[in-house]
């Protein structure tokens, strides 16, 4: 069904890149209290996909670089040219004169952040990943299928975990937290929708596995233990990652991309001292990610303490 292309890495990668463009977009939008253009952005974002989607399966295009750009990239350029569109039909359209100067310095401070957060998110991911590496190289096909498989259903937590940051990032910048005791009002906003959050992820965890039972073959459904084990992981670690999007408020990425650099390096030179079994790879990477998001929680609250 998919042809592969030639640059679809390179592809995937700029996608990649634009699609943080459209999450910063979606943050301004929230920040700014614009909650109507907000969800009229997510709207044409949303359309524009279904469209191109339909568009190269209806006339056999489906590709590897199609398939990418229909979720990413077109959608974007769409959502530019509406965004310019409506420039153009402001009455007070002189608001929006370029000032070179200032364009430049907003690019110099977004390109020293960005740097941080993109070596997070890639040490982030490789988290994740490099126990499958270890298990293909060093395991059974079942060990490698069962992780495969369970590390798939986990990805709704990802998208959880996606969604409630698009909600809270804005309302944490809002917050302006600059030391302790406005990190513990935060807290205890969060804290307020605990039980909320929990009675959410039980829901999620029990009826993904339900699923697995039912419709995956009998060589996968020994993946929900695993999935077990990487669900229930998952849900406090992101409830603590919530906690710790503050770390952006006070302007310090550096330490969220060191810490994930180091969960890292720790979870490779586990993954090569210790069996290589899938029960044992799937802890190792929950316990050292959970742990990791505990360290920088604590290196957080220190750093707020001394402001």
């Amino acid at each position: 069904m998919f042809n592969i292309e030639g640059g679809s890495v390179y592809f995937s990668l700029l996608c990649g890149a634009v699609f943080n463009l459209w999450n910063m977009f979606r943050y301004i939008e929230q920040a700014k209290g614009k909650y109507e253009s907000f969800a009229l952005i997510t709207s044409i974002y949303s359309l524009s996909k279904i469209i191109f989607f339909s568009l190269f399966w209806w006339y056999d295009l489906i590709t590897i670089n199609n398939l990418i750009g229909s979720i990413y990239f077109y959608p974007f350029i769409i959502l530019m040219l509406f965004n310019l569109v409506r420039v153009i039909g402001d009455n007070d359209y002189k608001k929006y004169k370029i000032k070179i100067r200032e364009i430049l310095y907003f690019l110099k401070i977004m390109v020293k952040y960005a740097r941080w957060v993109s070596l997070s998110n890639v040490a982030f991911l490789l988290i994740s990943r490099s126990p499958q590496f270890f298990l293909a190289n060093y395991s059974s096909d079942k060990d490698v299928a069962m992780y495969g498989v369970a590390l798939t259903f986990i990805s709704v937590f990802s998208l959880f975990n996606n969604s409630l940051r698009t909600i809270i990032l804005p309302e944490v910048t809002l917050m302006n937290i600059k030391n302790i005791s406005d990190y513990t009002r935060f807290s205890k906003l969060i804290s307020s929708k605990k039980k909320l959050y929990f009675i959410i992820c039980t829901v999620f965890i029990l009826g993904i596995s339900i699923f697995q039972a039912i419709f995956l073959e009998n060589i996968y459904v020994d993946s929900i233990f695993i999935f077990l084990i990487m669900a229930i992981g998952q849900v406090i670690i992101i409830y603590i990652g919530i906690l710790n999007t503050a770390i952006h408020s006070i302007g310090l990425p550096n330490i969220d991309a060191i810490n994930n650099v180091l969960r890292l390096l720790f979870v490779l030179t586990f993954l090569i001292m210790l069996p290589k079994s899938v029960y044992v790879v799937s802890f190792i990477y929950v316990f050292i990610t959970l742990l990791g998001e505990v360290q920088l929680n604590r290196l957080l609250i220190r750093e707020l303490k001394r402001r």
